[in-house]
């Protein structure tokens, strides 16, 4: 097998020869790119800053820069992969469209009254993020679905005139939300047509597609940002596809979800909500592939870049979902100061610790790090570009962590000085200590904030650290991954190959998928057999149409089970078709067990109902394969270079991982650079290269 090492960076087979998928993975700082020959087995990577206000503008720059390497003549076209933070950063900074928002009689004002409570009860004066929709683009019609499905027409005149008003202020999306819509959708539905007869090229987000289930202020805050969003990422969608049909760069376009499915870009366009947590679940499917490869059975997957470190619990190769999801917290720790997302996302700890996050002293006097970023423009201080305020990749090249003159293979020299001169005027001298100590301090600050979210995200989910792996992804992921695993006393550190650019691999090794819920209400006590085995099919048809997946398809069913009366469910899944009373059993069964691990008990006894259905179609496998060795083409010389760990200064071995074989062993201290990101080894530790190029890291933890 044909091996490209990725660490050289470089194509070394004619391209015209290949069968190419491209993975691009656009991050706050840099956008990252990995290609792999799917006959070959060959992989290339790339990585590029971010250009925040064009976002396809670092997607091109990259192929041109991958495409212009010796290609032999030949074009580069790739069936593409892409995930994004373009839906979450137009969220947190306020910059999607003018969006107006038409409900039920008596609702107008449900965005603002939310869900009626504080959340933090010692807070007399709790802020909550400003309504995305003022009340003067609020408002009303006559129309009324009932819990039974039953409805008053909509009042089409009514809402024409509204449109048109909307039009006037210069309203571009329009969310609409009735009550119980998810039982009845047919105003729901009639509502849009009257939309774009009035106005066709309004965009529009019905809430019983973007959430077809109860809980009407979690439905209505979902499809309030799905359309405010819808303008922004569709009109992005719209640009990057055309600039890449000119050029010829693609065969396919999809793109990842917060599920970790792989959809393609119409599904992007119609409900771009789904995209809010689309480069971090790509990151999770990095690391629960490795975890796979590696045999690990309680993964934690790290993923550190510029400017948030997410945190994520793999168990057996399955990653835990959640409805429950907020977005631009007030305050960042506390749920219930955010924006409610109600879609299905990977149940993930995002936390404002980046490279880029900027340290600084608050009003308390005190050192502070994040959660703002200095992202890629300007950057920080190192960057030369314009930053002046110092970050934690500041405080890495200070303390030696980062060579300047290494960063992204010697293409991006970093200045040193600019960050300890930063960290001087803005740290060390309001604090009256040295510019190593307080470079040591963020870094040290920063450990702690990622070792306490994660602590707290263990807990809930019952986990002991000290039973897990850290897989650490991401730029500044290897940087920091031993101090975090010290602080959690976690075992063991796996540092994958390329781990700067592992979102984009993980684009590449999830599967396709796409799944449809449907609310309903059923007694589970007489169940009708017959009704659920239709209702499921009615959606797997639907599912299996929109999915856009060819071949060979998993199918997977699941039931939400509750106690009646409780609005809180547990999913079960569902073996086959729902065929009589083994099914049944099978089911409870199923929530027997759920409830007792997440509750203690098997239930408390009281009569259950079966509240949603849910399908999920998948491509039959992802990328099953396991990568070969990647044997390095030639051995770099050791160096040596200073490094500061605590109070205590090191002259510490730097060594290229190019120059690692599998079996190779390293002893900490030490410094394993490579393009993409630097892998800091502390004293104590002991490193072993697996035979899948990995770096398993036995943490000494101790200092």
């Amino acid at each position: 097998m044909q091996r490209v090492d990725p660490f050289a960076c470089a194509l070394k087979t004619k391209i015209g020869q290949m069968t190419l998928r491209l993975g691009v993975d656009i991050g706050g700082t840099f956008t990252d790119f990995v290609v792999i020959d799917e006959g070959t087995g060959a992989i290339t990577v790339d990585k590029c800053l971010t250009t925040p206000r064009h976002p396809e503008e670092a997607i091109l720059t990259g192929i041109g820069r991958m495409e212009a390497r010796d290609l032999g003549g030949a074009s580069f076209s790739a069936d593409i992969v892409h995930a994004t933070t373009l839906v979450t950063n137009a969220i947190i900074e306020g910059k999607g469209a003018a969006t107006g928002l038409v409900t039920t009689e008596g609702f107008r004002d449900l965005l603002e009254m939310g869900r009626e409570s504080r959340y933090y009860v010692y807070d007399l004066e709790p802020q909550f993020p400003q309504p995305i929709i003022p009340r003067s683009l609020r408002r009303t019609v006559h129309e009324r679905t009932f819990v039974d499905g039953t409805s008053i027409p909509l009042d089409e005149d009514e809402l024409a005139g509204i449109v048109r008003d909307f039009q006037r202020q210069g309203v571009r999306a329009i969310a609409v939300m009735f009550l119980h819509s998810y039982r009845n959708p047919a105003n729901e539905l009639r509502a849009r047509d009257v939309i774009r007869t009035v106005a066709p090229d309004m965009q529009v987000s019905l809430s019983h597609q973007v959430v077809s289930r109860p809980r009407e202020y979690e439905r209505l805050s979902t499809t309030v940002l799905d359309a405010y969003i819808k303008p922004i990422i569709s009109g992005y969608i719209d640009r990057l596809q055309e600039r890449l049909d000119e050029r010829a760069y693609a065969k396919s376009l999809s793109m990842m979800l917060s599920n970790g499915g792989i959809s393609p870009i119409d599904i992007a366009k119609d409900y771009p909500i789904q995209l809010v947590e689309s480069g971090p679940a790509a990151g999770v499917e990095a690391a629960r592939y490795y975890g796979n490869v590696l045999g690990l059975d309680r993964v934690l997957a790290f993923d550190m870049g510029g400017t948030t470190a997410k945190l994520c619990l793999v168990r057996d190769g399955k990653v835990g979902r959640t409805r429950d999801f907020e977005v631009a917290r007030v305050h960042r720790y506390r749920k219930g100061s955010g924006y409610p997302i109600a879609v299905q996302v990977y149940d993930l700890l995002e936390i404002g610790a980046g490279g880029g996050s900027i340290a600084g002293i608050d009003g308390l006097g005190l050192l502070a790090v994040g959660p703002r970023s200095a992202g890629s423009e300007p950057g920080p201080a190192c960057y030369g570009r314009g930053g002046t305020r110092p970050t934690v990749t500041d405080a890495n090249v200070v303390l030696g962590f980062i060579s300047p003159a290494s960063f992204l293979g010697g293409e991006f020299v970093l200045d040193g000085e600019a960050a300890a001169c930063a960290i001087d005027i803005h740290v060390a001298a309001p604090l009256g200590i040295s510019i190593e100590a307080a470079a040591w301090g963020i870094l040290d600050l920063v450990t702690e904030t990622m070792a306490s979210a994660a602590r707290l995200h263990l807990a809930e989910h019952g986990q002991d650290p000290s039973r897990c792996a850290l897989i650490a992804t991401g730029g500044a992921g290897p940087v920091h991954a031993v101090a975090l695993a010290r602080r959690l006393e976690v075992p063991t550190v796996v540092v994958p190959p390329m781990p700067g650019v592992m979102s984009a691999f993980g684009l590449l090794v999830a599967r396709r998928s796409f799944e449809i819920s449907r609310a309903i209400r059923i007694p589970f006590s007489g169940v009708a057999i017959p009704e659920i085995e239709r209702m499921f099919g009615e959606i797997e048809v639907e599912t299996r149409a929109r999915s856009g997946i060819t071949g060979q398809m998993v199918i997977e069913r699941y039931v939400e089970i509750r106690h009646v009366g409780q609005e809180s469910a547990v999913e079960v899944e569902i073996s086959g078709n729902w065929e009589g009373a083994a099914t049944a059993s099978a089911a409870l069964d199923g929530f027997g067990d759920e409830y007792e691990r997440r509750y203690g008990r098997r239930g408390d006894g009281g009569p259950l109902e079966i509240s949603t259905l849910r399908v999920a179609v998948a491509a039959e496998s992802g990328c099953e394969q396991k990568w070969s060795a990647i044997q390095p083409e030639h051995a770099l010389p050791r160096s040596q270079r200073t490094i500061r760990f605590g109070e205590k200064s090191e002259a510490v071995a730097v060594i290229q991982r190019g120059a690692l074989a599998a079996g190779d062993e390293v002893v900490g201290p030490a410094v394993i650079e490579e393009r993409e990101s630097t892998t800091v080894i502390w004293p104590g530790d002991r490193v072993v290269v697996d035979a899948s190029s990995a770096l398993i890291i036995s943490v000494g933890l101790t200092t």
